[in-house]
């Protein structure tokens, strides 16, 4: 048996747009190469689209042989019973209190969110049967996911936070935000780094075409059964611009804003630095958030942003 100590994970992954879908099939290529070689890694793509399915199966087929899995999926009566533990703990502990109090009101979840985690777990047990019949065996303390595909906020950014939960995974999934042609979504921006904050918490860093710098909060290893969390900026919030995408819980006060951290099921909040912040200052006000576990939604929190200035169509045309 070897041990795998990478997994490269495609997921929902071509672009629709034809010059992007050739850009990033050269690039994914690319990477397959540069990967391939190393005897302890393995390819697993899932995608529902039987099109898309077959064009990056024959790259994988190409690179990987057997080590290539396409849509690994298991609905045995054991995983049946597995989804059914996923639910009840989820009713019984999203909410509680680290000690395990119970609050008042329990935390809501959406049925998109559980029907989401419900994928990724089917697809890890269809995995850990897969990977065994082609000789692997991995050190859960030790696996690293590598994942990369198109939808930001959605498909890419959900699957690489789940399915290490579901593997029983220590390490958060390393997103390639380089690799995502929709990286950024809703804003247009080039990727710049990404940095780890706490709770498993990720911080991704962008520019937008005039330079301006822009942060995503991201989940990275956070189960549908454990409470949302949230990231807390003291920042004047003059100098910085929110755009919310979806419903969500965040908050502008005086003394800076609260965002609900996305796992690709529920809102992202795009945050923009204002003139005159480079990116710099931008990066360590925001590497400052202090990241904290929603036990409760209260009315504290909102979808109505006060003391920030108002957001113009041309507020991006001169670089921050």
């Amino acid at each position: 048996m070897r041990v795998l100590s990478k997994l490269l994970l495609f997921v929902h992954a071509l672009p629709r747009i034809a010059e992007e879908r050739t850009e990033y099939l050269g690039k994914w290529e690319q990477w397959m190469q540069q990967e391939a070689p190393n005897q302890e890694s393995a390819l697993c793509i899932l995608s529902l689209a039987p099109k898309e399915k077959d064009e990056l199966k024959t790259l994988g087929l190409k690179h990987f042989g057997e080590r290539c899995i396409i849509d690994p999926y298991d609905s045995s009566p054991e995983t049946v019973a597995l989804l059914g533990r996923d639910l009840l703990r989820t009713m019984s502990e999203r909410g509680r209190q680290p000690g395990g109090a119970v609050t008042s009101v329990i935390q809501a979840w959406s049925a998109y969110e559980m029907w989401s985690f419900k994928n990724a777990r089917l697809w890890s047990e269809g995995l850990k049967r897969a990977l065994p019949a082609i000789s692997f065996v991995w050190d859960p303390q030790q696996l690293q996911v590598v994942s990369c595909g198109t939808q930001w906020c959605g498909c890419l950014t959900k699957y690489s936070n789940f399915i290490p939960i579901c593997l029983g995974l220590a390490r958060p999934a390393d997103i390639r935000a380089d690799f995502s042609p929709q990286s950024g979504w809703p804003a247009k921006a080039t990727f710049t780094e990404r940095l780890s904050l706490d709770r498993n918490v990720f911080l991704f860093l962008f520019k937008t075409p005039t330079g301006r710098p822009m942060a995503h909060f991201m989940d990275g290893l956070r189960a549908v059964w454990e409470p949302e969390h949230t990231a807390t900026v003291a920042v004047d919030p003059h100098r910085v611009r929110l755009v919310r995408t979806g419903e969500g819980m965040h908050q502008v006060t005086k003394d800076g804003f609260t965002a609900l951290v996305s796992s690709g099921c529920n809102s992202i909040l795009t945050i923009l630095a204002g003139d005159g912040m480079d990116y710099d200052e931008f990066k360590k006000t925001m590497n400052s958030a202090r990241i904290e576990s929603i036990q409760t939604y209260s009315s504290y929190l909102t979808d109505i942003f006060p003391y920030q200035d108002p957001i113009t169509m041309g507020m991006d045309r001169d670089s921050g």
